[in-house]
């Protein structure tokens, strides 16, 4: 052999490979053979054993890969199915104040048309009839004025449960 020569190394991940050697001959002259009974068999399960490594390796990185997608796609779709309760219970208070406003204005026609109606009347007579239309008057639009604000509030929630029901949907609670 030359003095220069490098010394080859398996490499890392191979199995080692037994080679057997057969000595025959006399203790002058020995004759030395190598034996490869079996190194098929030992290179094959080295192989396979690095194979098998190696698959396993990918599969561990597609699986981390997924998981973190998949966890990534969770979070999306819950901000996303927050976001639309969330308009939801705004667009439900704006109809309510809407209601509220609504209400109110009904209410405070009423009285005005109330005070009015005892107003004209100048004599007794006329005022208490004139009042109690004044407060009937008044009855039926605080009436109208709940009717309104209950319809609107049934209305409002109905659009909030809508709205929970397709976060729901899109985010099941339990999917964090």
């Amino acid at each position: 052999l030359s003095t220069n020569s490098a010394p080859i190394s398996a490499p890392r991940s191979a199995a080692a490979v037994s080679v057997g050697v057969q000595v025959t001959g006399t203790v002058t002259n020995p004759t030395v053979r190598p034996s490869f009974a079996g190194t098929a068999s030992s290179l094959e399960a080295g192989v396979r054993e690095a194979v098998t490594q190696q698959v396993q390796t990918r599969v561990a990185d597609v699986k981390t890969k997924v998981d973190s997608a998949t966890l990534d796609a969770r979070r999306r779709a819950s901000a996303q199915a927050q976001q639309i309760v969330a308009d939801a219970e705004q667009r439900a208070a704006a109809i309510r104040a809407g209601a509220d406003s609504a209400a109110a204005r009904v209410r405070s026609t009423a009285d005005e048309q109330a005070k009015a109606l005892v107003a004209k009347a100048t004599n007794p007579a006329l005022r208490i009839a004139a009042q109690a239309g004044a407060d009937k008057l008044r009855s039926q639009a605080d009436a109208q004025a709940t009717t309104l604000t209950r319809a609107a509030g049934t209305r409002a929630d109905s659009l909030v449960a809508a709205a929970r029901k397709q976060a729901a949907a899109i985010a099941p609670p339990d999917s964090l």
